[in-house]
């Protein structure tokens, strides 16, 4: 089976095209994982994987203490997944969506050099929580369009 990507380009222009009608239903899904990681630490890599066998999408995220590192306390990084619940995955347009009438596309997947990787879409943003004790929380966040802002947003 050859799969077919869509250029990024016209995956956002088909997501603007349906916005109108979904900006109407502000959604959020929260992962229902939870992690605890040092309060010094701080997001030091994320990526979105397509998890086929569960039928997932995850945020993968990589925290680390790189600004208080030194000879008495050595580098320690932390790699956690966060299942996003109820993203769909459409095949034949390679989008990620969420439920909604319509549904509302947050991701799209596409080839690189080595394979291939998932990036959100400008209508959409994963925010990370990082509470004050160490606990993280993540939310994806559809109909919350971004001009100019990162789309994954560490607070």
């Amino acid at each position: 089976m050859k799969v077919h990507y869509l250029p990024l380009a016209v995956t956002a222009a088909l997501v603007m095209h349906a916005a109108p009608s979904a900006v109407a239903t502000p959604l959020s899904l929260r992962s229902p994982e939870i992690a605890d990681t040092y309060a010094d630490n701080s997001l030091l890599w994320h990526q979105l994987r397509w998890l086929p066998n569960s039928r997932e999408l995850v945020a993968t995220l990589t925290f680390s203490n790189t600004d208080y590192i030194s000879r008495v306390e050595p580098r320690h990084d932390e790699t956690f997944n966060f299942p996003l619940p109820g993203v769909k995955f459409d095949a034949r347009t390679n989008t990620f969506s969420v439920p909604g009438n319509p549904a509302i596309p947050v991701a799209v997947l596409h080839a690189d050099l080595i394979g291939h990787s998932i990036d959100l879409l400008p209508t959409a943003r994963l925010l990370v929580t990082h509470h004050p004790h160490g606990r993280v929380t993540v939310r994806l966040l559809p109909n919350q369009p971004v001009s100019g802002g990162p789309l994954w947003v560490e607070r």
